[in-house]
């Protein structure tokens, strides 16, 4: 009877905190107030020959999340392997119009399709909505280089 007592004692102090607690998360807080001087026009980055060099390291290493997997003879199902990107980088700041845009990524694409022996389809609609929306990022022309292209493009 007194350990009841004691289980049902307990039940109704953890309920009675439990909707106390409840009650002050329904509370509305005050809005913190915003500085008027942190506004983003004004935090602007001068582009310099330093920082044009740091933005344009790109180097992603991904590690191998897993061993191999093989079957039950050890033939190999799946392997991590090593994977190359060819892509262009925009110098900056990006004040180019559309025509030099163009005529800058087609000198490059021309180029990059002449050492490694590939021609590129890449529409001009597709090299100006990259260079308008994301012109600092990389622009990817090919994907998954082989191992001598991209040695290829190394040397080059």
């Amino acid at each position: 009877m007194t350990f009841m007592r004691i289980v049902v004692g307990l039940w109704m102090a953890l309920w009675l905190f439990a909707l106390s607690a409840a009650t002050q998360a329904q509370t509305l807080a005050p809005a913190p107030a915003v500085s008027p001087s942190a506004s983003p026009e004004e935090e602007t980055i001068i582009p310099t020959f330093e920082t044009q060099k740091l933005a344009r390291t790109y180097i992603l290493d991904v590690p191998a999340p897993r061993g191999q997997i093989t079957d039950r003879n050890g033939a190999p199902l799946a392997q991590n392997r090593l994977s190359y990107n060819l892509v262009i980088n925009f110098p900056t700041p990006l004040d180019f119009s559309d025509k030099q845009a163009l005529s800058y990524t087609r000198e490059k694409i021309d180029a990059a399709g002449k050492i490694i022996g590939r021609r590129f389809r890449i529409s001009d609609e597709t090299i100006l909505r990259h260079y308008r929306n994301r012109g600092i990022m990389p622009f990817e022309i090919a994907q998954n280089l082989s191992q001598e292209e991209y040695e290829k493009i190394k040397d080059a």
